[in-house]
């Protein structure tokens, strides 16, 4: 009996050892949205100026270098409004503003945010195994869509 209780101490030590190795509700994040959301541009005029601002914060328990790239893209042709990076503190936050203007006639276009994370935060490493669903992009977005006046159609006699 003696034997038994030694044997189930060493198990519960092997047990706790190995529980404690087990990083507790840490998930880190890197949190991309909009500013003022509700007040993003819908409804557009070609060849006037917009503008919109964004967030990335660093949830990532870890120093993260992000490479942010904001493109915009219609029917025809998409093209880079502005590339960049940053490299963010953890619990740092930075907001960019941007303006745009559409030079011609379009329909309806996508204005999209794309982040990268350049390197991986060190809580990683603490996992037994790489997460697969650890995400090294976030994008965002969203849809304008052009306003045009009425059409006046003049036909000769």
């Amino acid at each position: 009996m003696k034997y038994v209780i030694i044997f189930a101490m060493i198990i519960v030590a092997i047990f706790l050892v190995i529980l404690v190795q087990i990083p507790k509700g840490i998930e880190p994040l890197t949190e991309v949205y909009f500013e003022e959301h509700s007040e993003l541009p819908k409804h557009i005029f070609a060849n006037q100026t917009y503008n919109f601002s964004f967030t990335i914060k660093n949830q990532e328990y870890d120093d993260i270098d992000y490479v942010y790239n904001i493109t915009v893209a219609d029917a025809s042709k998409g093209y880079d409004l502005e590339k960049g990076q940053i490299m963010l503190k953890d619990k740092q936050s930075k907001t960019f503003f941007q303006e745009f203007k559409f030079e011609r006639g379009f329909e309806r276009a996508r204005i999209t945010v794309n982040i990268k994370k350049q390197n991986k935060p060190k809580i990683d490493s603490m996992f037994w195994w790489p997460d697969p669903n650890y995400p090294t992009e976030v994008n965002i977005h969203f849809w304008v869509e052009e306003i045009t006046g009425p059409v006046i159609i003049i036909e000769g006699d």
